[in-house]
This record gives C-alpha cells, structure tokens and sequence, in this order.
C-alpha cells in the first residue's frame, strides 16, 4: 500500500488526478473517514485535467469516482450516498452500453444491497456482474466481484458456496 500511495502522490505532482485510487488506498489502510472525504471531494468537485487517456465525456468520467465512491461509502456506512452513486452509475451504463460498465454497475448495485440487509438481492446482482466481467475478460475485477459474492452467500447462511467464492478469487488476488 505504501508504494502505490508514494506513486500516486508522485503522479499528483506530475500533474494527474489521483483521487479515486488515493481514496482507495486510505480505505486499504483502514481510514475510511479519510476515504470517504476524498471520494466526495473528487465526485463533487472533478480536476479537469486534459489528457489523451481520459473520455472526452463528463459522465464517461465520472464512471471510476461512481464505482470507488459505491464502495467507500458503504465502508463509511451511508447506504444513502452509495446508492446514489450506485444509481448514476447504472445511468451511465445504461448511456453507454458497454458492458464492463454494466458489470460496474451491477457490482455497486449488489454491493448496496448487500449493505441493506439484502443478500437474496445482492447474489443476484453480483451473479450478474461475475457473468461480464468473464466475458470481457477482467479477471481482477471478477476476483473482486467473487469476494463480495461470497458475502452474500455467507449472509444467506450458504458456507459452501461462500468459500468456492473466496477460494476462487484467492488464485487471482
């Protein structure tokens, strides 16, 4: 954690906006407060910062700091802000129709619910979102997906599938 904080600190002064992945390392490093204020800073108030890497379009932008702020809010425990968040994401999906934005957005969908209370609603969503990121072929992000599926399935009293998750994810994390 230390080193991808030193490197995107070193990317600030470089000129780039580290938010998103800044605030993800302060939640990684467990100051979710820290997290949190650095997420909503960077969703409130976006560095503009012109760059043949970025999309052209705000929405398409704002994508990332959607999925990062989904998770960190739920980790600071405002379901509110998350399923905000979670709900403009699924805008842009829809807008855009690529499917690893679908699958973001059915992950912060599930991730939400999961934090609601809701587990039955939480397999489903995050089912979904594990079918595309396999079929685009982001087995990160899949891994990601399976821990948080593997929540669900523990919160629904299925251990076995719980742990099938978890060991799955662990061959790629």
């Amino acid at each position: 954690i230390t080193g991808a904080e030193e490197a995107l600190l070193a990317a600030h002064r470089a000129g780039w906006d580290p938010q998103r992945a800044l605030a993800l390392v302060r939640l990684a490093q467990g100051d979710v407060a820290a997290a949190a204020a650095s997420i909503r800073d960077a969703v409130e108030r976006p560095v503009r910062v012109p760059s043949r890497e970025r999309p052209p379009n705000t929405a398409l932008q704002r994508a990332p700091l959607l999925q990062a702020q989904v998770e960190i809010e739920v980790a600071a425990g405002d379901i509110g802000r998350a399923q905000s968040a979670a709900d403009e994401l699924e805008i842009v999906a829809n807008r855009f129709e690529s499917k690893a934005l679908v699958a973001s957005a059915a992950l912060a969908r599930g991730r939400v619910r999961l934090a609601e209370g809701d587990a039955a609603g939480a397999e489903q969503s995050l089912s979904e979102a594990l079918g595309l990121w396999n079929e685009v072929g982001a087995p990160y992000e899949a891994a990601l997906t399976r821990l948080c599926l593997a929540e669900a399935y523990a919160a629904t009293g299925n251990q076995h599938r719980a742990g099938l998750e978890r060991q799955a994810a662990r061959t790629i994390l």
